[in-house]
């Protein structure tokens, strides 16, 4: 895919809403902002703000544990939170939520000790559908400790089923009411400080970069992932010198990578040297690094114009 139609592919940040995950995640790493939400989804826990911490992570990269990528991660007490915006319909988001689940407890072993005694863990998807068919908004599951999972652990999955119009808690239904249509927000003080963190954020020139660089890194992400399907499935049974290829395999792409970030950079700031500078940060490398890439650009895409 050329680098038009990946451009052409970038909703603009002017027209993003809560639903969107970029969005979702700049707007929550307000600790305030996403202790409240925890509270309005949690209203029977004891959530104290100045314990909660949100895991800083790059914009372009994400927060990666084990192959899972989180939108907001945070920790507190003796909890653990994973939020997670789901604007479209996946069929199989239970499923899912156990690979989150998994991730979050194996990370917490290794990181997190002091939830080895009655930690809780919760995963939490706001959907913008019906995530679950069952007329309830809100779907709580609580995980039976068996089977090899720490019994001194709780562990929490939760659905919320924005569209759904049902009889529970007021600040819920008007979070809700706000995810899918972003209005009925102005007798509710907290939505409104959401709101205008939205309003706030589409109009920060620097975080318009962020997120074209975070998108087109998504977008670059799932074709190559694709390509590398297609490359495996052809060097199926080729198994003599696949390690050396391998590396020298991931060297190139690496390249090919910042030749696109670079081109990418360019076409939103308008200035080589700026889009030089921009990419040796991302790929966190010298500018004269980048320069000798570029050099190579016809070598790295051979069959280029």
């Amino acid at each position: 895919m050329n680098q038009k139609d990946l451009l052409r592919q970038i909703k603009p940040l002017s027209e993003l809403t809560i639903r969107d995950n970029f969005m979702f995640t700049e707007v929550f790493r307000d600790r305030e902002l996403l202790t409240e939400l925890l509270r309005r989804i949690l209203p029977g826990e004891h959530i104290p703000a100045q314990k909660i911490a949100v895991k800083e992570f790059t914009v372009d990269n994400g927060y990666r544990i084990r192959g899972v990528r989180f939108d907001i991660f945070s920790s507190g007490g003796n909890y653990l939170f994973d939020s997670e915006m789901q604007a479209k319909e996946h069929g199989k988001l239970f499923a899912r939520s156990l690979i989150y689940v998994a991730s979050l407890v194996l990370n917490s072993m290794e990181t997190e000790p002091y939830l080895d005694v009655n930690g809780r863990v919760y995963v939490i998807f706001i959907c913008a559908y019906d995530a679950t068919k069952t007329g309830r908004r809100m779907e709580h599951y609580t995980l039976k400790n068996e089977n090899g999972i720490d019994e001194r652990k709780e562990i929490n999955i939760i659905i919320l089923n924005c569209p759904v119009d049902s009889d529970d808690h007021p600040e819920i239904r008007t979070f809700a009411r706000y995810v899918m249509d972003g209005t009925n927000y102005e007798n509710d003080p907290y939505i409104r400080k959401i709101e205008s963190a939205v309003q706030s954020k589409k109009k920060d020139s620097k975080l318009e970069v962020a997120y074209m660089l975070w998108r087109y890194e998504m977008i670059n992400e799932k074709n190559i992932a694709r390509e590398e399907g297609l490359e495996e499935g052809r060097a199926e049974g080729r198994a003599e010198g696949r390690e050396e290829g391998r590396t020298e395999g991931q060297e190139t792409e690496k390249n090919r990578g910042m030749i696109r970030m670079y081109d990418t950079l360019l076409a939103i700031l308008g200035s080589g040297e700026k889009a030089v500078s921009a990419a040796a940060e991302a790929y966190q490398t010298t500018k004269e690094q980048v320069l000798a890439v570029l050099s190579r650009r016809n070598t790295l895409f051979p069959d280029s114009k």
